[in-house]
């Protein structure tokens, strides 16, 4: 798996593999990176986040024996809102 695609699953379900005592939101600049791509046309166009999420929690049957996938926070709203990168160089 490209560094990506982990980061995309990683926003679908709102924790980070490496450190799941931490949401998202407490790495500020992964969140700002995440908003600023995905709202590029070009990838959100071509990014279903529900795929994402689903494979995420269905595809490793003995860390999720029952496959459950949780409803989760509004991911979609979430990246909507401004990435604050327009100072980053």
């Amino acid at each position: 798996m490209q560094q990506g695609e982990f980061t995309v699953a990683a926003a679908a379900v709102g924790t980070l593999t490496f450190s799941p005592q931490r949401p998202l939101s407490s790495y500020p600049a992964i969140r700002g990176w995440m908003r600023e791509l995905y709202q590029n046309e070009a990838f959100s166009s071509t990014t279903s986040m529900e795929h994402i999420k689903n494979h995420y929690f269905t595809s490793h049957a003995a860390l999720n024996q029952y496959a459950v996938v949780p409803h989760g926070p509004g991911v979609l709203a979430d990246l909507a809102l401004p990435h604050g990168r327009d100072n980053v160089e």
